[in-house]
């Protein structure tokens, strides 16, 4: 949703319908067709607490299997990289963050190991090399093996107090706080949950509730301001910024 690709296993995803059944059902395929395994595929999670379910962005496998190890702060925008927060941490089930995400790390995260066979550590060279034609991916893979690959994939930790990498780091304590203090976020229940999709403009309306607290998020995967009707309630605004891949911001609200 947030970088477009469409190649290997991401061709599978990236469609708003997904990104809103994923928030309802916690799996996007429950038995449905899948175009790059050409068989339906899926299960329905009905029975499993959302509590039960991780969620994420960014993961070891996700960063750590690309060419360059490239994070969301290598492939999407300032925006973005908070809208990819506010869609992880407003769900309704337990959020996991990959080290350094929550400051924007420059850092790549290689694919480094530490292996004593010769012939383990060819194997892991060719096994990289066919995924990564398998992505169509352009360039040679470092070598997995180097003690240079382990030093460049360190994380920065001075990085969260300076300009745009310390916004961000706010930003995570601030969806932190409300995820723990606002009882419709709090309360891990997807029956106590809504979400719907507007296809042509990237839009996601995310609707939490839990006895008398209710709150309504408006995702915007679209790169131009977006425009749209989400009904007649009154909303009052908290004091929180939007989430948006753009350049304008959608705020959050809570109904009067």
């Amino acid at each position: 949703m947030v970088t477009g690709e469409s190649f290997g296993y991401y061709g599978d995803y990236g469609q708003p319908e997904q990104l809103a059944k994923s928030y309802a059902k916690n799996f996007v395929y429950t038995w449905d067709f899948s175009e790059r395994r050409q068989r339906y595929h899926g299960s329905d999670p009905s029975d499993c607490p959302s509590s039960q379910f991780v969620v994420f962005s960014q993961n070891h496998d996700q960063i750590g299997n690309r060419l360059k190890g490239d994070r969301f702060s290598h492939l999407i925008s300032f925006e973005a990289q908070k809208l990819a927060a506010a869609s992880v941490l407003l769900s309704a089930s337990v959020p996991l963050l990959f080290m350094g995400e929550e400051y924007g790390e420059m850092a790549p995260f290689l694919y480094f190991v530490s292996h004593t066979d010769p012939e383990l550590i060819a194997a892991v060279r060719q096994g990289r090399k066919a995924e990564f034609a398998a992505f169509h991916a352009e360039g040679e893979a470092d070598d997995p093996e180097s003690e240079e690959i382990f030093q460049r994939s360190k994380l920065n930790w001075n990085l969260r107090h300076e300009g745009q990498h310390q916004i961000l780091w706010r930003f995570y304590q601030t969806l932190l706080k409300l995820r723990r203090e606002v009882p419709a976020i709090a309360h891990l229940d997807r029956n106590s949950l809504e979400a719907s999709a507007m296809p042509a403009e990237k839009l996601i309306k995310l609707r939490r509730w839990h006895q008398n607290s209710q709150i309504l998020c408006l995702l915007n995967f679209n790169s131009p301001a977006c425009a749209s009707d989400f009904g007649t309630a009154s909303w009052h605004l908290e004091a929180i910024a939007g989430f948006s891949s753009g350049s304008l911001g959608r705020p959050g609200f809570r109904p009067a």
